[in-house]
C-alpha cells in the first residue's frame, strides 16, 4: 500500500513556485490556514481541491497524493511492459490497435 503524502507534496510544490500559504489560498479560494492544515496533514483537501491543485501545479493527481507519477509497480520495466503489450496486439486489426492506443492515452490522462 502506498503512503499518502499530499501535505508534503502541496508544500513542496507551493514553495517551488515561491507562493505563500495565503497566496495559494487566494488562488484556490480558501484561507491560508486551510493550506497550512493540508500541509501539516491535519486535514486533507477534498477531491475537488485535489483536482484544482493538480491543474494549477500541472501534475497528476497521483503525484499530488502519493508523490509519484505512476501507480505501476516499479518491478515492471518498460521493456517488459512493451514486450508483453506487443505480444498481445500483434495479431489485432488496425482498428483494434487504434482502440488499444486510445485506451492507453485515456489511462495516461485520467489523473491529470
Amino acid at each position: 500500500m502506498r503512503k499518502i503524502v499530499i501535505g508534503e507534496t502541496i508544500k513542496k510544490l507551493r514553495e517551488s513556485m515561491s507562493l505563500s500559504q495565503d497566496e495559494l489560498g487566494e488562488i484556490l479560494e480558501v484561507s491560508g490556514k486551510t493550506i497550512s492544515s493540508w500541509e501539516i496533514s491535519r486535514t486533507e483537501p477534498n477531491m475537488g481541491y485535489v483536482q484544482k491543485l493538480s491543474n494549477y501545479f500541472n501534475v497528476s493527481m497521483d503525484y499530488l497524493i502519493y508523490g509519484k507519477n505512476s501507480s505501476v509497480d516499479s518491478d515492471v520495466s518498460f521493456d517488459d511492459f512493451r514486450f508483453a503489450l506487443y505480444g498481445e496486439v500483434k495479431d489485432l486489426t488496425e482498428e483494434q490497435k487504434q482502440d488499444v492506443l486510445d485506451f492507453a492515452r485515456f489511462i495516461k490522462n485520467k489523473n491529470k
